[in-house]
């Protein structure tokens, strides 16, 4: 019985996203994408850093993006901090 409740515990925690990694290591830059969120650009270098930066937005309750492109972003567009 205590297993099957710590067992439990436990899946709630990660379901919650207690033990999510947003900062899980990438290798280099692959497949650029500019992606926009309505205010801003974020230029991803590669698929992991794009998905490291949507989990960082979900965690920090930031919009999500509505547009991504393949490449890097334009010169002189609003990058996100």
């Amino acid at each position: 019985m205590k297993i099957y409740i710590n067992v439990l515990l436990g899946l709630i925690l990660v379901g919650s996203g207690w033990s999510q990694n947003c900062n899980r290591p990438c290798g280099p830059c692959i497949l650029p994408t500019c992606n926009y969120d309505g205010k801003c650009y974020y230029e991803g270098s590669s698929a992991c850093g794009l998905e490291n930066e949507k989990c960082r937005r979900r965690m920090n309750k930031l919009p999500p993006f509505i547009k991504t492109d393949a490449g890097f972003c334009e010169e002189g567009v609003t990058l996100c901090n």
